[in-house]
């Protein structure tokens, strides 16, 4: 019986050490249940079989590449091979295989440690058939929105722009495939920063000022009749200076205002027609300085011919110097340089464009005393008759004498430097238009969907203008009265010979003159002066004392040049100025000279034509 017990434990002995050696002969080629390699299932797969898996999973999928909004892909068995190994099975064994009855019940996360080898040709090639290498999107700066009447100009952000050489691109790529990556994102690798970004000063200020000049919708009044000048119409006359500041065609403004005597034609010949005949225009002068007030801008002076004539001159005696000592210079580098400096340092002419004044300064033509109008059935007229008929029935003795009393009377203008200004007493009370349209129906659309703009009600004493509701200046004129020049100026025709004093755009004073004889040396200058001073009983000497004239009234105007009685003429006008003509100076009969002398004030504008 004990040696049967031994022989069927001899037995088991013996069978459990065949299955042991057998798990252990098969565990030395195998994985152990409950085993990874690299994450993927790898369990109970010969060494062999692991391999094919892990040179199949580091193989398979692909590899997205995007730049901005473009989209690339490897596909990684294209581009990638695994690097055989002999020592595979020392990187997937974990631990002795005779420890195998213990180890099949752990769980094994192996790493097979294989080596990726990226076939840098094939990646160079793929990626060359889809254009990856010639990618290049420059940076976008920020700039300035277009005009829209609902929001007017606003900052548009800078976009990023991306470039980068075949070499770094393949780099990066190769990197991303050798760690497994399936996402390669080099849009902020490669990326290009534009120059000017959203919060630059300069461009926001720039938006700032377009915005002042453009949010208008003016509204032009003659009584009822109305015109408009719109946002888009002053958005057309942007302009930028050479130095990049912003402003405003200034011709196209003068040709605006220049054309409201036209658009309000019927309006004038009504008011003639009204007024026994009397020839009513619009004072465009005194239009553009309310418009520009309005605006906030600074008038550009034109240049006139004589200083363009003097700019051009001086311009080809640079010229003509520089292109001598370009043909000294031996060195052709150095003649061309010397060439290409002269023409930088060339005299432009100057920019006929209406830039934006400072905030302080638009602040201060907001109150102008250029914006105060007086109105009569909502038409203002700057020189009115002497003694108006009411506009409207009085009520009251008080009321009589306040409409009876003159816009004149109320306020006066003046024009000096240029500018229009007020003088006299102003009345007690100062109308502010804010709006003329009608209460409770700012809001009221037509049926195109468009505002109604309301006919004003008939407005009488001063006002001020506000918002963008403008009065537009008329004047009573005499035929001959030429705008520009204010309403009180000195008027002189050589072709007539003629001397006008106008007063509030009327004719005060005539008479027949003797101008400068037509030669280089006596010509009178054509052109806009003022008198300089006043002065009685003066001897004129001419140059090298040519000649000696004592004269009563002297009245200069252009340097040497001036008004003044000649005593020694017995006949002024017609044609004797073209062969007894002055030397330059304006001769008149003693008694007009006389009249004139004591009527005109320092500073008076003089047109000669």
């Amino acid at each position: 019986m004990e040696r049967k017990q031994k022989k069927i434990l001899g037995g088991a002995a013996a069978a459990l050490c065949v299955c042991y050696l057998a798990g252990a002969a098969f565990f030395a080629g195998h994985t152990y249940p409950n085993s990874t390699v690299d994450g993927k299932d790898a369990s109970l797969i010969s060494y062999t079989r692991a391999q094919e898996l892990i040179t199949a999973a580091a193989t398979e999928g692909s590899l997205g590449i995007r730049v901005k909004d473009l989209s690339y892909s490897l596909h990684r068995k294209d581009v990638l091979g695994v690097e055989s190994r002999d020592n595979w099975k020392e990187a997937l064994k974990d631990g002795s295989s005779f420890a195998w009855p213990v180890a099949i019940f752990q769980r094994h996360e192996l790493l097979s440690k294989r080596t990726v080898d990226v076939h840098r040709d094939a990646v160079e090639k793929l990626l060359e058939e889809q254009g990856l290498f010639e990618v290049s999107i420059p940076a976008q700066d920020a700039k300035l929105s277009d005009y829209t009447a609902d929001a007017g100009y606003s900052v548009l952000p800078a976009e990023t722009g991306w470039s980068a050489s075949k070499e770094d691109i393949l780099n990066a790529v190769v990197e991303a495939l050798q760690s497994d990556q399936s996402e390669l994102d080099l849009t902020e690798t490669f990326a290009v920063q534009p120059a000017v970004t959203a919060d630059n000063a300069a461009l926001a200020e720039k938006a700032a000022a377009r915005n002042v000049l453009v949010n208008h919708d003016f509204t032009f009044f003659i009584g009822q009749a109305t015109v408009q000048l719109d946002s888009e119409t002053l958005n057309s006359w942007l302009r930028e200076t050479r130095d990049g500041t912003t402003g405003l065609d200034y011709a196209a403004l003068e040709d605006y205002v220049n054309g409201l005597q036209g658009q309000f034609e019927p309006q004038l010949a009504a008011l003639s027609a009204e007024h026994g005949g009397e020839n009513y225009v619009v004072d465009s002068e005194r239009m553009m300085q309310i418009l520009c007030a309005k605006l906030g801008i600074n008038r550009p002076v034109r240049e006139s011919e004589a200083q363009k004539a003097a700019r051009l001159a001086a311009n080809a005696k640079k010229l003509k110097a520089a292109k001598r000592a370009a043909r000294r210079e031996k060195d052709k580098a150095k003649a061309e340089q010397i060439l290409k400096e002269a023409e930088a340092q060339q005299t432009q002419a100057p920019e006929y464009i209406a830039t934006l004044k400072s905030e302080e300064d638009r602040a201060a033509d907001a109150a102008s005393p250029v914006l105060t109008a007086s109105l009569r059935d909502g038409i203002f007229i700057e020189n009115p008759d002497p003694d108006p008929a009411p506009a409207q029935a009085a009520v009251g003795a008080e009321a009589t004498a306040a409409e009876s009393q003159t816009a004149a009377e109320m306020v006066q203008t003046e024009s000096v430097n240029g500018d229009t200004i007020a003088v006299g007493a102003a009345p007690v009370e100062t109308e502010t238009v804010e709006s003329l349209t009608a209460e409770g129906n700012s809001g009221d659309e037509s049926e195109s969907g468009s505002a109604v703009k309301e006919t004003p009600k008939s407005l009488n004493g001063e006002i001020v203008m506000a918002k963008d509701d403008l009065f537009v200046p008329v004047l009573a004129a005499d035929p001959e009265f030429q705008l520009g020049h204010g309403l009180n100026y000195i008027d002189i025709s050589i072709e007539k010979q003629r001397v006008i004093l106008f007063e509030n755009g009327r004719k005060v004073m005539e008479s027949a003159c003797v101008t400068g004889l037509p030669t280089r040396e006596r010509a009178t200058h054509y052109g806009n002066f003022r008198i300089a001073y006043k002065q009685r009983n003066r001897i004129l000497r001419g140059s090298q004392n040519l000649y000696a004239a004592f004269v009563s009234y002297w009245m200069p105007f252009d340097g040497g040049i001036g008004l003044h009685d000649a005593s020694w003429r017995g006949k002024f006008g017609g044609n004797i100025y073209q062969s007894n003509g002055s030397h330059g100076c304006i001769n008149l009969p003693s008694a007009f000279a006389k009249q004139l002398y004591e009527r005109i004030t320092v500073g008076m504008p003089v047109y000669v034509h």
